[in-house]
């Protein structure tokens, strides 16, 4: 369902957030002391501190991005047009962590998907601290009832834990990343950025 997406979302992520050079502040930003900064590109961006100590970036096109512990591949949240059906595509993306999933436009996961699991006839699995598993189908995705049970966990998450098989290699691949209430931070970053009636920009 979601394959062939890997290397446009490493694409995204790699587009960094580049050194300032010019820095003014925002007026009711997501957090006190949000600013808007121009990057060397002289594309804005809206930049402010979470209460977790980690930076967030809000981007003209509507991107979002979340950092944690200064990462090179962040949480990052956004919608495109599709340019087939015309059809407002949303969702979450982190590279690090495997994770791909659709989303609402206010931000409420659709369906999810591990990136990199693109063994024929294999089935992946995704765990949210100690809770039970979630086994996916043969594409690495999960139902629809599963996608909603897991974005509860997510929520206040410590640690996801994926379990991937990636062609030609037919074995399972394991890796942990430490959410620490990250995804819950982009989540609520997207939620409010929604539920904005001025432009942001």
């Amino acid at each position: 369902m979601f394959r062939n997406i890997s290397s446009g979302l490493i694409a995204l992520a790699l587009t960094a957030c580049s050194p300032t050079t010019t820095s003014t502040p925002v007026e009711n930003g997501y957090q006190a002391g949000e600013k808007l900064t121009t990057m060397f590109n002289n594309q804005p961006v809206r930049v402010g501190t979470l209460p977790s100590g980690r930076s967030y970036y809000i981007f003209r096109d509507g991107t979002t991005r979340v950092l944690v512990n200064g990462e090179a591949f962040p949480w990052v949240s956004g919608c495109k047009t599709d340019a087939i059906s015309d059809a407002n595509e949303c969702q979450y993306s982190n590279i690090e962590a495997k994770f791909f999933a659709t989303r609402t436009p206010s931000g409420e996961m659709k369906g999810f998907c591990i990136l990199g699991h693109d063994f024929p006839g294999r089935r992946g699995a995704v765990r949210v601290d100690k809770n039970r598993a979630f086994t996916t189908d043969t594409d690495g995705c999960l139902s629809t009832n599963q996608t909603r049970a897991l974005q509860s966990q997510l929520m206040n998450g410590q640690v996801l834990s994926v379990r991937y098989v990636e062609w030609p290699y037919d074995y399972n691949k394991d890796t942990t990343y430490r959410l620490s209430g990250s995804f819950g931070e982009i989540y609520n970053l997207t939620k409010w950025q929604n539920l904005q009636k001025k432009p942001l920009f």
